[in-house]
């Protein structure tokens, strides 16, 4: 049986015992002070998981050592995200700066300045689906009224004026 290891998890074995402890330092750190602050379990799994690959890609990138300042850091490590050998979308983008941003205010206490020109990736437009008119047709057609109840009219008045169910029954 072959079991699947990531990436991370390679750099993570890659790193010395003092790397590994100084990384577990910094995430038990943000992981108390997000119980503290009662945010979900799976923020802190989130926030925790950010925080050890930028610790990871802290050590082992030559290029960060070089940079002058953490937001300099933060920045470089983004922009590799989006422009890297697997590109990021724009949500994990989005969830990567928010770690981090929340990382340096509020455990390392060390609140980052103007990060730099970070490509953004576009969010991908989503189109509603819709129902073509057979479907509507029958979808309506199998409703069948009951004596009193006219339940094929209440849908066809909530499909054809896109009035609220409640406004339906209240006429």
């Amino acid at each position: 049986m072959m079991h699947k290891v990531s990436i991370t998890r390679i750099r993570w074995l890659r790193l010395t015992p003092h790397h590994r402890a100084a990384i577990d330092a910094q995430i038990e750190a943000a992981r108390a002070d997000i119980r503290l602050r009662k945010w979900s379990l799976t923020t802190e799994r989130s926030y925790c998981m950010w925080v050890r690959r930028y610790g990871i890609w802290l050590v082992m990138s030559a290029d960060a050592r070089e940079l002058p300042d953490s937001t300099a850091r933060v920045t470089a490590y983004l922009r590799q995200l989006v422009t890297g050998p697997s590109p990021r979308s724009a949500t994990t983008l989005k969830q990567a700066l928010n770690a981090l941003v929340y990382y340096y205010k509020a455990v390392r206490r060390e609140p980052l300045g103007r990060l730099g020109d970070i490509p953004r990736p576009k969010f991908a437009e989503r189109l509603p689906t819709v129902l073509t008119r057979h479907q509507v047709k029958a979808l309506i057609d199998a409703v069948h009224d009951t004596p009193g109840q006219p339940y094929r009219l209440i849908c066809r008045l909530l499909y054809h004026t896109g009035l609220r169910i409640s406004e339906v029954l209240n006429l």
